[in-house]
């Protein structure tokens, strides 16, 4: 691990800077291993960049990267006019300001940069890591003139003076193949990933919170660019395009774009040139326009009509307007710089649109398109939904639904999709005929069907004689995440628990019907249910826990009327979509629900439940809270009527009614900040502490 070049290569005396000299001295291409016993440890380096002249292959650990680690001091590795190949190495803390005593091209790459002063090169770099590097230049974490390939690779946390936070490349191909960027910075274009030139295509990544000064906060590029199965969330520019700055001909497949924001135009994308969009989501981007009027495109900003939009849901982006103008405007495809349409009307077909007044002048019916609907009631919120990378899965009777067109379902050479945004295992077209969007519902996946009313545990899981108790225990038994569901003859009937919660001890989802709630009644006499596993439920009404009442299994006594979801060895993840959680009691904490997990909550209520304690409706202690499209209303407790919050909760349109306090916060008592968003906080009196 020593960084040190004294001649001495004898067993346990060779370096990395030593393998290096060696290599340049021997013509041809070398290849660099490491003994195991230096795998997951890290080599600091002395102050001075590693330097290869000699085409070269590094090989660590994809299980066990080796770090290289610049300390801040120098560049990592800087190669000239030869070919590289990088596998299972963490480059972090580079600085390109300079490249120490063996200087090359100052400030640009600040881990890696490969240089080509002649001829062609190219940088391969499969299962890598750069982080936390610095360039003055392009290429926070590398820079590159050659053909690039990169693999199961990240770029996390580094930034750039110029253009692309994460990587820079000049003049070449740019190829990322599952591979996340995220938290980059730049003060140019691309915060995530750029390139001058040449054709930039991206598959089964992620870029997440990427941020740039100027055009680009995910990606930039004036050459063309192929994007397929892959997420943009959470990336920024102060100017154009908060996810994609395209410049020439930018093709998007299978792909979601959702919650990107834009200083002017574009909130996800911002296109002078062609664009072919297909199977894709756009949804909850924003662009925060600095002029008085104009439009701006909350999702899509357009200088011409050469947008073609397939099989592709636009809807629920808005602009922001300063406030002398008109405040927030639902906003998804508009063109700037003249007045017409943005979207290539004759050849778009089976698109879900939301505001007519900004749909690029799609009209509902013809070609097959539908416009005018609201998001919230064609997606659900991003979550992990399986696969490679975070989706919006399709609302029960979506309009997106079956809505698509098999014929328009093709990838960038008009061959038929077979896998949505997802991958493996998730099938394009199910049920003959494709949804709209990045997302395929793929039909009935239960790994159990609950078929009676009866609470009981009885060894007897015939036909007609699953209960939901029965159920959870086999799930409970399994290894793996499982789901739950119910015959159609159990729709909207109520089960009646036995005196005993329901215990969850392994991932599980239990899905019911949002028309026709599935409803477990604890009869006043347990909880509903205990997770300390990862937990998703869907369609179900939840009423009269009672968090105090005991049984041989209730744990957590006093916490979570109805629902407590709390870990025991690590982070678990709780989602509620479609549910109702009612009439519950806990002398502690949450009458509704108590949690300590990562909380996705959306188009619920939670009414009339009381604590003793704090949090009436909810309380959370660590995690995180984002509540959305939902009602909290009618709750009581001693402070936080409704809701207790974690620091850095989100609730956004959701109404927060009616709840009562004896000491403070009526309805919301937060544990720090909490994000308010075109929310309604009405009639919960308190003391003046708190919402």
């Amino acid at each position: 691990l020593v960084d040190e070049s004294d001649g001495n290569f004898e067993p346990g005396d060779f370096s990395l800077r030593e393998a290096i000299e060696q290599a340049n001295a021997n013509p041809g291409l070398d290849e660099i291993t490491f003994a195991p016993s230096l795998f997951g440890q890290t080599i600091q380096l002395n102050g001075t960049q590693l330097f290869a002249t000699d085409h070269l292959s590094i090989v660590g650990s994809a299980a066990n990267p080796v770090t290289i680690d610049a300390q801040n001091a120098s560049r990592v590795l800087t190669i000239r006019d030869r070919d590289l190949t990088l596998e299972g190495l963490r480059l972090i803390r580079g600085n390109g300001l300079t490249g120490g005593k063996l200087e090359s091209v100052d400030g640009y790459g600040g881990a890696l940069l490969v240089d080509k002063t002649s001829g062609i090169v190219s940088l391969t770099m499969i299962d890598c890591e750069i982080s936390d590097s610095h360039a003055t230049q392009q290429g926070g974490g590398a820079f590159s003139d050659g053909v690039t390939l990169l693999r199961n690779s990240r770029f996390i946390s580094n930034t750039a003076l110029s253009h692309g936070g994460g990587f820079a490349a000049d003049n070449v191909n740019v190829t990322a193949l599952n591979t996340t960027f995220q938290k980059n910075d730049s003060r140019g274009f691309g915060g995530g990933l750029h390139s001058l030139t040449g054709t930039m295509t991206v598959r089964d990544s992620v870029f997440e919170g990427n941020s740039t000064h100027s055009g680009g906060g995910a990606l930039d590029t004036p050459g063309n660019i192929v994007i397929s199965s892959t997420l943009f969330t959470g990336n920024t520019s102060d100017s154009y395009g908060g996810a994609i700055n395209a410049s020439a001909a930018l093709v998007i497949t299978n792909s979601t774009l959702s919650g990107n924001t834009a200083d002017r135009s574009g909130g996800a994308i911002y296109t002078v040139g062609s664009a072919k969009i297909t199977n894709s989501t756009i949804v909850y981007n924003r662009a925060n326009n600095d002029q008085i009027s104009g439009p701006v495109g909350g999702g899509i900003a357009t200088s011409n009509a050469n947008v073609t939009l397939n099989n592709t849901i636009v809807a629920g982006n808005d602009l922001r307007t300063p406030p002398q103008a008109l405040g927030i405007l639902r906003s998804d495809i508009e063109r700037f710089g003249s007045s017409g349409a943005a979207v290539d009307v004759a050849n778009s077909h089976n698109n879900v649109i939301g505001n007519p007044q900004t749909s690029g002048g799609l009209t509902n019916g013809p070609n097959g398109n539908i416009v005018g609907v609201l998001a919230n009631e064609v997606v659900l919120p991003l979550t992990d939904n399986g696969g490679q990378s975070p989706t919006h899965d399709l609302a029960e009777n979506s309009p997106a639904l079956d809505a698509g067109s098999n014929a328009f379902a093709l990838d960038e050479n008009s061959q038929p999709l077979t896998l949505d945004q997802r991958g493996s295992g998730f099938d394009r077209i199910v049920s003959g005929t494709v949804d709209v969007g990045a997302f395929e519902v793929q039909g009935p996946t239960a790994d159990y069907v609950v078929d009676t009313l009866v609470d009981e545990s009885d060894g007897d899981y015939s036909t007609g004689d699953l209960s939901l108790r029965e159920a959870i225990e086999l799930a409970n038994a399994n290894p793996g995440a499982e789901a739950i569901g119910f015959s159609l003859a159990l729709l909207g009937k109520t089960i009646t628990l036995n005196g005993n919660h329901l215990l969850v001890t392994d991932a599980l989802s239990i899905v019911g019907s949002a028309e026709s709630p599935v409803i477990i009644d604890a009869n006043n006499a347990s909880r509903v249910l205990t997770s300390h596993a990862d937990l998703h439920l869907e369609g179900l009404n939840l009423m009269r826990g009672n968090g105090l009442a005991n049984s041989s299994a209730n744990s957590s006594t006093g916490f979570g009327g109805a629902l407590n979801v709390t870990q025991q060895t690590g982070q678990i993840k709780f989602t509620m979509f479609d549910c109702n959680v009612s009439e519950s009691n806990a002398p502690q904490k949450g009458g509704g629900i108590y949690t300590d997990a990562i909380t996705e909550i959306s188009r619920s209520s939670i009414e009339g439940n009381t604590a003793q304690g704090a949090g009436g409706g909810f309380a959370g202690a660590g995690g995180t809270l984002h509540l959305m499209d939902s009602a909290v209303a009618s709750n009581k407790a001693d402070h936080g009527g409704g809701l207790i919050t974690f620091p850095g909760s989100t609730i956004e349109r959701c109404q927060i009614l009616d709840n009562h306090v004896v000491q403070s916060g009526g309805g919301i008592e937060s544990g720090g900040s909490t994000y308010v968003i075109d929310s309604l906080l009405h009639e919960s009196p308190s003391k003046p502490v708190g919402c």
